[in-house]
């Protein structure tokens, strides 16, 4: 017989703080004041989140790469996740674009309402 375990709420790992929530995806804790998500994902929001894993993905281009620019295209879900990445350019389909991918998917955001956000960012290296 296969033994199945009941799903719960999502808790965080490890445990939220006193007056704080564990949010919907599991991955950040949020304030437990907050009545509801914001309507809207602010511009300056998206910027700090992808800020957030910028050296992480441009450490992922090829040696070839050289300072070359990294662009994505990010979908952003309600609960702050992202639920696809496309990059472009010829770096998209090697090596260096799945460690790209996997960086952005880590990325993560305020919460929100509404449907997915769809954002287009470039990760330009520091002269």
């Amino acid at each position: 017989t296969v033994q199945q375990t009941p799903v719960g709420p999502v808790a965080c790992n490890p445990p939220c703080p006193a007056g704080t929530t564990c949010s919907a995806d599991g991955r950040r804790c949020e304030s437990a004041t907050a009545q509801t998500a914001p309507t809207s994902l602010t511009d300056e929001q998206i910027a700090e989140a992808l800020d957030r894993i910028r050296r992480r993905v441009l450490r992922c281009r090829r040696r070839e790469d050289g300072d070359a620019t990294v662009t994505v295209e990010v979908e952003i879900e309600p609960a702050g996740s992202v639920s696809s990445v496309r990059i472009d350019g010829p770096i998209a389909n090697s090596d260096a674009g799945a460690c790209i991918e996997q960086a952005v998917f880590r990325a993560t955001f305020p919460t929100f309402q509404g449907d997915n956000r769809v954002v287009r960012h470039s990760f330009v290296p520091s002269p």
